[in-house]
């Protein structure tokens, strides 16, 4: 708001991490068309797209391969199945051994 007393205090819009003097309407424009009212859509295209968020879509979903972020004990993971596959295994082969001695 901006008071006669005091210039410095004027509200500015700042958008984009606070850019001062960002226009969204400068941005370009989703080329998509709405189903029902047959008309381009009017949000923001992506950046580097030519369609909005909206109307991109995701070609392969979830995290890229090898992503670990989610991961949070690993208990579950193929290495450590593997690991306990082995050490039943080797129970298994001892116990049996044990046997044919007795």
């Amino acid at each position: 708001m901006t008071s006669p007393e005091n210039p410095k205090s004027v509200s500015i819009w700042q958008i984009n991490g606070g850019v001062q003097g960002f226009d969204l309407n400068s941005l370009p424009r989703c080329s998509a068309i709405t189903k029902i009212t047959k008309r381009r859509c009017r949000n923001p295209a992506m950046k580097g797209r030519e369609v909005c968020c909206v109307h991109a879509g995701i070609y392969k979903p979830g995290a890229a391969l090898g992503n670990t972020n989610s991961l949070k004990h690993g208990l579950f993971s193929a290495e450590k199945k593997a690991e306990r596959q082995s050490a039943r295994d080797f129970i298994e082969e001892a116990e049996d051994f044990l046997r044919a001695m007795a």
